[in-house]
């Protein structure tokens, strides 16, 4: 892909390298949610158990 003065591409190319950048953070978020998720909800089990 490439307009008239060849920008395009590189354009293109710079868009889709970000777009993967971010896409593999979210995935990282995500992971790393459901681990602090999981350990709030053991940290309310223990609380439960030592009321």
């Amino acid at each position: 892909m490439s307009d008239r003065d060849g920008q395009a591409t590189p354009l293109l190319e710079r868009i889709t390298a970000r777009r993967t950048e971010l896409t593999e953070q979210a995935e990282r978020l995500r992971l790393r949610l459901a681990e602090v998720e999981g350990e709030a909800e053991r940290l309310g089990v223990a609380e439960q158990v030592v009321k």
